[in-house]
């Protein structure tokens, strides 16, 4: 579940993608977007390893990006 969360957290980050498609993918409404992505900061805020994964994570997502 938490792997999940993490996708669309990332999802809303890094894409342009409206909540409507990011929640489309994953089967929520544009709402429960906001609340994982809510529920994903509160969650780092608090867990200084999962920050640092998820922050590994985002880097190495924008780094491919720039490559192609």
């Amino acid at each position: 579940m938490m792997c999940r969360n993490v996708k669309i957290y990332l999802s809303q980050r890094l894409t342009d993608e409206k909540l409507k498609d990011i929640g489309g993918r994953f089967g929520i409404g544009e709402s429960g977007v906001s609340q994982v992505c809510r529920r994903v900061k509160f969650k780092m805020k608090n867990d200084k390893e999962l920050a640092k994964n998820i922050s590994a994570v985002e880097k190495k997502l924008i780094a491919s990006r720039m490559k192609t």
